[in-house]
């Protein structure tokens, strides 16, 4: 329908690379990890940009993977010692976050799953929530992450077959912690962990996901490794998509 410019289409893309919760909230919100709304690249926070009312029909959004530190994640499992597992119980994960270096309090193995359940996922919650009132009337998709890896496949250099098995855990351990949002009024999650399979990281052409992408692509993309690695290829975008509508007509929305 964007492409068509039809009429009866309104159509907004506000979604910024990088976005944690904070980012969507209104100002003078704080989220559950004690962080002020604020926007990105001298821009307003999402949510107080003005695109939102009661005429706004569908919002989706995917959020809350950088809120678990999804970069520095995948990063300690890179780098750690090849004879040891990022999901091990000696495993410590350390990093930067917001310009400060950070040391895990406990094993990442238990640390994670504890922080998705008790500050990623009221923080979603609370961007849902003032979602829903800023568009009372609108459907909103909550769109969550596929397993990063195929099991079969390994091409990774740093990644072992127990750091596949515990990252691809941590998406099923994610969607596990969000589900519970179905509850909401008008909201629904998608799970796109059973559509990725089969083309996950390193599947050769059936891949979907991007391995380790060393150039950044320019768009404001100045990383190295770029922001597109372990992110969606063009093909994964598009099948994501296609999905997404299928399971609209099943809630009833249609375009």
């Amino acid at each position: 329908l964007a492409d068509q410019l039809h009429p009866e289409l309104d159509y907004h893309l506000i979604a910024c690379s990088g976005a944690r919760t904070h980012n969507l909230l209104r100002l003078g919100t704080v989220n559950a990890f004690g962080r002020p709304a604020e926007g990105q690249y001298h821009e307003l926070p999402q949510l107080d940009q003005g695109f939102l009312d009661e005429n706004t029909t569908l919002v989706m959004l995917t959020i809350g993977g950088n809120d678990a530190r999804f970069s520095a994640v995948v990063r300690g499992c890179l780098l750690n010692d090849p004879f040891s597992s990022c999901g091990g119980e000696d495993f410590i994960l350390t990093g930067e976050e917001n310009g400060q270096p950070f040391v895990d309090p406990e094993p990442l193995y238990l640390y994670e799953p504890w922080l998705m359940e008790n500050l990623v996922k009221p923080s979603v919650a609370q961007v849902v929530t003032q979602i829903r009132e800023a568009a009372p009337n609108a459907h909103i998709q909550l769109i969550l992450y596929p397993e990063l890896f195929d099991p079969e496949f390994g091409c990774v250099d740093g990644i072992s077959g127990a750091e596949v098995t515990f990252l691809n855990n941590l998406a099923v351990t994610f969607e596990s912690a969000f589900t519970p949002l179905n509850s909401l009024p008008g909201v629904n999650t998608m799970s796109v962990i059973v559509d990725f399979r089969g083309h996950g990281v390193c599947s050769d052409e059936l891949s979907w996901l991007n391995s380790i992408v060393l150039i950044p692509s320019g768009g404001g993309d100045t990383s190295i490794p770029s922001m597109e690695s372990f992110h969606p290829t063009p093909t994964g975008y598009a099948m994501e998509g296609a999905w997404v509508s299928d399971r609209l007509e099943v809630l009833g929305y249609t375009w």
